[in-house]
């Protein structure tokens, strides 16, 4: 059975195949020396194998105290002296081979023979690979593909040679869901059927039973720029999930909904082409006696009990911004054509502020733009007539919430004291049924006790007549 060990020399200069050779024959007979691994620094790693395991016990015992030399034995192996091999074709360059195998041959005649019996399988295998050293050296550049067809890469495993594992195939979002709207199973496409008011989709979704529904329609939301009504699904889905189950994990919808807010203000203000001044103008106007004949108790009705202050009141305003609007149309078109005039050296520095100003102006962030946009308006002038209409519009909507919030009470109230009043329905309708059941019981027993007492009464009648003729008979003997 061949043995081997592991052999690591610590030295500079790199030990050939003849040193290792004599190094070991005192230990036993060396059946093949194998270097395989060596770097920069003053390591270097061989595989010495011998023929039998007092070898490979000899040369541990006689060289543990060396400094400069650690060996490591290893066990028999069918297929190691393969493995030797190969590890040694991979690790070892040509140029350390070529060098390996000079020093071991003798340098006086350049057509030198081999010995006809060779020291070890690695010496000869590294001659062979110096002949065909030398020969490449008088032969013509080689092409890439030759290069790459060294005996390394030829004993390499077929497996390290396989292609590279397949990118998978890039996934679509998902835009087809399964919703359950009364009872009925529904394949509803968010690409050619989702509703641009989101309200009828919230609605959808509160009739159905899947969570996931809920992330993927206010994804889609997302997805196609409406940062808004992704919003308004994912709030409508907070309430609704822990109605649902108390425990169930929001901290996904929560940091939806956060990534949702940061993206509010990016988001574009669009406008239906088709509305018109005239149609926000009656809308405006709408509102505003619509909280007007809230604030003052009117009931509300489609034009009867309008407004005409607060009508012409809205109509100015439209006006006024209309002119306005006109009037920096007017001053636009006028600077643009002083613009175009030849421009003097004087006006450059004020053309150099305005640039930068709108440098500034564009390097702004969207939510340094939109606090900018909130400042503006919260702080323009506002009429009193406004400012009141506004805060008992404020003050009807606060309204409005705190009443519907007590009516989902009352509602819940409500639902469970039917739930109550219908179980004691059933457990009065269940003690009823066993008053019964023991009322039948008790007649019963009752015709039971009747009966035996009219038997008793029977014969005692009969005992009575008996004793009667006895002593009637006795009496005649006598």
């Amino acid at each position: 059975m061949e043995k081997a060990i592991d052999v690591l020399f610590f030295s500079k200069p790199r030990p050939t195949v003849q040193e290792i050779k004599e190094l070991f024959e005192p230990c036993g007979k060396v059946a093949g020396i194998y270097p395989w691994r060596s770097n920069s620094t003053d390591k270097h790693h061989c595989f010495v194998e011998f023929w039998d395991s007092a070898s490979v016990a000899e040369a541990c015992s006689r060289f543990k105290n060396r400094n400069n030399l650690l060996l490591i034995p290893l066990g028999p192996d069918p297929v190691l002296k393969g493995r030797f091999i190969m590890l040694s074709s991979r690790g070892s360059s040509r140029r350390d081979r070529r060098e390996t195998t000079r020093s071991s041959l003798p340098t006086s005649s350049p057509k030198t023979e081999l010995p006809s019996h060779p020291l070890s399988t690695s010496e000869s295998h590294d001659q062979s690979l110096d002949a065909e050293t030398r020969q490449s050296e008088v032969k013509p550049a080689q092409t890439l593909s030759q290069i790459m067809k060294t005996e390394a890469t030829q004993v390499l495993d077929q497996q390290l040679a396989t292609s590279p594992p397949s990118v998978p195939p890039k996934q679509n979002p998902e835009t087809v869901i399964k919703m359950t709207v009364r009872g009925d199973r529904l394949d509803f496409d968010l690409d050619k059927q989702l509703d641009a008011d989101h309200d009828n989709m919230i609605w959808l979704l509160e009739q159905g039973d899947s969570f996931g529904n809920w992330m993927t329609v206010a994804a889609h939301y997302r997805r196609i720029g409406s940062i808004s009504a992704a919003t308004a699904v994912v709030k409508a889905f907070i309430p609704w999930a822990l109605k649902q189950n108390p425990k169930t994990n929001l901290k996904p919808a929560q940091l939806f909904l956060s990534s949702l807010n940061t993206q509010i203000p990016t988001e574009p203000r669009t406008r239906d082409p088709r509305t018109t001044g005239s149609d926000m103008v009656s809308k405006d106007s709408m509102s505003a006696n619509t909280v007007a004949s809230a604030s003052s108790g009117d009931v509300v009705s489609s034009g009867k009990n309008s407004s005409k202050p607060v009508l012409d009141h809205v109509e100015h305003e439209y006006k006024s911004s209309r002119d306005s609007r006109k009037h920096r149309s007017t001053d636009y078109s006028r600077s643009n054509k002083e613009n175009s005039q030849p421009k003097s050296s004087s006006s450059r520095p004020l053309e150099e502020s305005s640039a930068s100003g709108r440098h500034r102006s564009r390097s702004r962030t969207p939510l340094q733009s939109q606090s900018r946009f909130n400042y503006r308006h919260s702080h323009r002038e506002r009429s009193p007539d406004y400012k009141d209409l506004d805060r008992a519009k404020r003050k009807a909507e606060y309204q409005l919430e705190s009443e519907r919030s007590r009516r989902h009470k009352l509602e819940d109230t409500y639902s469970e004291t039917r739930k109550e009043l219908e179980k004691t329905k059933q457990l009065a309708d269940l003690l009823q049924s066993q008053v019964r059941s023991e009322v039948e019981r008790r007649r019963v027993v009752e015709r039971d006790l009747a009966d035996l007492a009219r038997e008793r009464e029977e014969r005692e009648s009969w005992l009575r007549g008996q004793i009667k003729e006895s002593i009637h008979s006795a009496v005649d003997n006598l």
